[in-house]
This record gives C-alpha cells, structure tokens and sequence, in this order.
C-alpha cells in the first residue's frame, strides 16, 4: 500500500490538472471579490463572510471535479493500471491509494482556497465579522466538497472514460437537484422538503450564518453519509470491472 500511495503522490505533483484547477480556483475568487468590490455597498463586507462564499466564488466543486477525473481516469485511458496490476496489486488497494490521494487533494485545494479568499478579503474589504458557528459551517462546507469529490470519484472509477467523467461530475448534482426539484413541484410539498435532503442545499445552508444549528448537523450529517455511499458504490464497481 505504501508503494501505491507514494506512486499515486508522485503522479499527483507531476498533475499538471491539479496547478491548474488550483490557479483557476484562486483566480475565480479574485474576479468575484473584485466585482463584489465595484459595488460601493458591498465595501462592509468582512473576512468571515468571504470565508464563508469561498467555496462558491472559486468554483471549487467544478474545479475539484474536474480534476479528479482526469487524474483517476489516466490510468485507465493510458492503460498503465495493467501495468500496476502485473506487481501484484490488488484493485481494492489500487482503488484506497487513489481516493486517499483524491482527498488529500480536496483537502489542499480547499485549505488554499479558504487562506487566499481570507487575505484578500482582508486587504480589499473593511467589513467586521459577526458572531456566528464560523469553524462549524466551514467544517461542513469542507465534509460536503469532499462528498462532491467522492461523487467525481464514484463517476470517473466507474466511467474510467476522462470527458464522459467530467461531463457528468459538473451536470450530475445539478440534474439530480433538478429532478428532486420537480418532484417537490408535483407532490407541492411546499418547503422543498426532497431538496433539502441533497447536497446542493447543503451548500447554501453551510454558507450563511443565519442557518439554524440542528439544519447545520443534518448537513454535515449527511454529507458523511453521501460521501460514504459514493466510496462504498464505487468499491463493489471498481471491483467488477474488467480490466
């Protein structure tokens, strides 16, 4: 496993996908906080609210995913996983090694993110932050990327085909918060109660301080359990496909 996890590392440094998605990441956070800073209103705003939109400005779940099914898909489209099969390795620690490294990727992209929207917005804006469960709303903004990150890895390790990862890894929450959308219209539920229970909503509810406590646990709640779901999928799929 050890041997696995530093080839899948050394792959990751050598990923030009990954300082690219990065760099378009900051570089969308810097576009948003400049046109947030043209509106004259807007100059209150502070540190703490610009934590808490990072994940939005920076575009980081299109980002992510997009890297990721590049980065999984490699091995598959280039052929070399027969090579690493040919060592003696098994799929189940081939499939660890590389969600390991997928979200310890996550984990920066998201660290980096959050540090430079921070600074910036310190620098360019002179708003006071509120009261507010800052570390608990971004905790869970962090578990609900890494459940969007396990669905790009759930897609790309079953698809194992880059553009069809990618396609699917941007439009698939959407489709999906559609459907459960028109659902909610049909049956005339009223307070969207389907759309509630699927990631898109989490992430607006894990960006505003004025979301209520117990809503901010069901959506780190139920992010773990997407984001256990989609590894678990992709496991007993990874296991079954010809190579």
């Amino acid at each position: 496993m050890n041997k696995l996890l530093k080839f899948e590392f050394h792959k990751l440094k050598k990923q030009k996908s990954f300082y690219i998605c990065t760099f378009i990441m900051l570089l969308s956070s810097f576009i948003s906080l400049f046109l947030s800073k043209s509106f004259p209103s807007d100059d209150v705003i502070s540190s703490g609210e610009i934590l808490l939109f990072a994940v939005s400005f920076s575009n980081f779940t299109m980002l992510c995913g997009i890297f990721i099914s590049l980065f999984v898909c490699a091995d598959y489209s280039e052929e070399t996983v027969k090579n690493i099969y040919s060592h003696g390795f098994s799929r189940s620690k081939i499939y660890f090694s590389k969600l390991i490294t997928v979200i310890f990727s996550t984990a920066v992209m998201f660290l980096l993110t959050l540090v430079f929207n921070y600074f910036l917005g310190n620098y360019m804006f002179t708003g006071k932050s509120e009261n507010g469960n800052y570390i608990l709303l971004l905790f869970g903004q962090f578990l609900i990327c890494l459940a969007y990150s396990a669905f790009s890895f759930f897609v790309s390790i079953s698809v194992k085909k880059s553009g069809t990862a990618i396609a699917l890894s941007i439009l698939g929450p959407s489709i999906v918060d559609m459907v459960i959308s028109l659902i909610d219209a049909v049956l005339k539920t009223g307070k969207n109660e389907l759309s509630n229970f699927w990631m898109e909503s989490f992430s607006t509810s894990l960006s505003s301080l004025a979301t209520d406590i117990k809503r901010i646990y069901f959506c780190i709640a139920m992010s773990l359990v997407y984001f256990s779901a989609f590894i678990i999928g992709g496991y007993f799929i990874n296991r079954k496909h010809e190579v």
